[in-house]
């Protein structure tokens, strides 16, 4: 080959090449909604709302029916054609405000809200939906992620999970030694895993990064979030974690069994039987209905079932130490962390018994309980754990304040009311002030709160809760991107320190018209 032909084979070579290298980027850099998206088990289409595309109720496993109760969730099933994924799926057993039984079985889905953009690579923000692992579902507008994802330009993710006894139960009759997800007892935390690798397996086609998956959780929803730092069995499977009103909370196998023998009792006594017929346990509880396993309990705080058990430290799916275990053995999954709660958590858990209280008792109690339940275990103690551990990625902690009754001892030693001190006669300013889940409305941009929201999210102090919710969704926007939340909500949000008088928690207050929010050393 003459040198003027082998250079010019050599230039068309290169320009091949940059065509090719070009097209790639092109491709990758675009995303768009022409037709339906492949996903595991076949094809969906979603709908258009506006500026997001919007899929509801995708199969991430196969209904956990028949033999498939209390054990792994497997893969979904195929199936033939398009799925139309526009309606929500059924929320998860559990129990109604008017003591009926509510859900289905069937109920392993999750949704997925993107901004109807171009664009592709887009973090994910993955939720978990608290009630305290006995209720709750995301099959409601409440978790809706379309503000999230047009303000915060990413991919949001909500899932179901399985919930109660059927999401928890561990008994030595459900064990078949030959695969320890199953034999676990942690059927719940195993759906929230299969979720997050069907994940990693698809959200690429919707034009997220399964390498930028920050999982979030409040109350419930949060200590489901501390058991994928402490499972093996998430490893890989999210980069970012914000847990917010709840903490490290497990339980022991041995715990778990004393549980379910106890149920296990009361659908015999209810069956009126002694002893279980032929003597197999599995067979007897896998043929009562949801409806029957969930009447063996009573209920707590509107709908939650009292005396649940569950996250046991069965050491396959959460490490055998618990949380202070894994920390110990360097056995978990060390990412950044937001962790917070909020300053009166246990107010909305006292408010129908208000009656029985003094304005002073009252508010007295809500913190020191409020201290003792969430702030101390739930925040402080993990992040000064996690912070102690070299190379353990920066932890970040909030106390969120908006509402708080006016006596309250914060920063503003005059305190700011939100909340209206006469509505009707009562005080919701004592009664609510910042209480559990109130900080949902501000990371969602959703209004709700137990049918009391427009109380306080009114017109005269518009200003002032449309900035706090800015703030901090642009807090927790930044930190998905970079894992530091940085300056995004206006105040420079610094780690938390273990020395003495450094930087602990950002504290997420605001008033009529404007955010007040400050680094607390406390």
């Amino acid at each position: 080959m003459k040198k003027r032909e082998m250079f010019r084979f050599m230039a068309f070579g290169v320009l091949a090449l940059l065509f090719l290298l070009l097209t790639a980027c092109s491709e990758s850099e675009h995303w768009s909604y022409e037709g339906p998206i492949m996903v595991t088990g076949g094809q969906v289409s979603g709908e258009t709302q506006n500026d997001v595309f919007v899929f509801k109720g995708i199969p991430y496993a196969a209904p956990p029916v028949g033999d498939l109760r209390w054990k792994a969730p497997r893969d979904p099933y195929a199936w033939d054609g398009v799925k139309n994924t526009t309606e929500f799926a059924s929320a998860c057993p559990q129990y109604a405000g008017d003591g009926s039984v509510v859900g289905n079985e069937n109920c392993l889905y999750l949704n997925v809200w993107r901004p109807k953009t171009e664009e592709t690579n887009l973090p994910v923000y993955f939720w978990i939906h608290g009630g305290g692992n006995s209720m709750g579902t995301a099959s409601t507008d409440f978790y809706s992620g379309r503000k999230i994802a047009t303000r915060s330009n990413m991919v949001v993710v909500t899932i179901n999970y399985r919930l109660g006894p059927l999401g928890w139960l561990t008994h030595p009759a459900l064990r078949q030694g030959v695969n320890a997800s199953d034999d676990s007892g942690n059927y719940g935390t195993l759906d929230i895993i299969k979720a997050l690798e069907w994940v990693r397996n698809n959200i690429k086609n919707f034009g997220g990064n399964p390498n930028n998956v920050t999982i979030s959780g409040e109350s419930a929803g949060a200590v489901d979030v501390f058991s994928m730092v402490m499972s093996p069995k998430s490893a890989g499977l999210f980069h970012k974690a914000i847990s917010q009103s709840g903490g490290p909370s497990t339980s022991s196998v041995e715990a778990g069994e004393a549980h379910a023998q106890t149920v296990l009792s009361k659908l015999l006594t209810s069956d009126g039987l002694g002893a279980v017929p032929g003597g197999d346990v599995g067979a007897y509880l896998r043929g009562k209905t949801a409806e029957q396993i969930l009447k063996t309990y009573t209920v707590s705080s509107g709908t939650m079932l009292s005396g649940h058990v569950a996250v046991f430290r069965d050491g396959a799916v959460v490490h055998g130490g618990g949380f202070t275990g894994a920390l110990a053995a360097g056995q978990y999954n060390a990412v950044p962390m937001i962790i917070g709660s909020n300053k009166e958590e246990l107010k909305v858990f006292m408010a129908p018994n208000f009656a029985s209280y003094t304005a002073a008792s009252y508010q007295q109690t809500a913190r020191r309980l409020t201290d003792a339940s969430f702030k101390t275990p739930g925040v402080t103690n993990p992040a000064t754990a996690l912070t102690n551990i070299p190379g353990q990625p920066a932890v970040y902690a909030y106390e969120f304040l908006y509402g708080k009754y006016s006596h309250d001892e914060a920063y503003q030693p005059t305190g700011y009311n939100a909340w209206p001190t006469d509505y009707n006669g009562r005080n919701l300013a004592l009664i609510y002030g910042s209480s559990h889940a109130l900080d949902l409305p501000f990371f969602w941009g959703n209004i709700y709160f137990f049918g009391q929201e427009g109380a306080l999210f009114r017109e005269d102090n518009r200003l002032g809760w449309e900035a706090l919710t800015n703030a901090i969704m642009a807090y927790a926007a930044k930190f998905a991107y970079t894992g530091h939340p940085g300056n995004a909500g206006g105040v420079q949000w610094e780690p938390w320190s273990n020395t003495d008088g450094g930087p602990k928690r950002i504290l997420l207050d605001a008033d009529d018209t404007k955010t007040i929010i400050v680094m607390s050393a406390e």
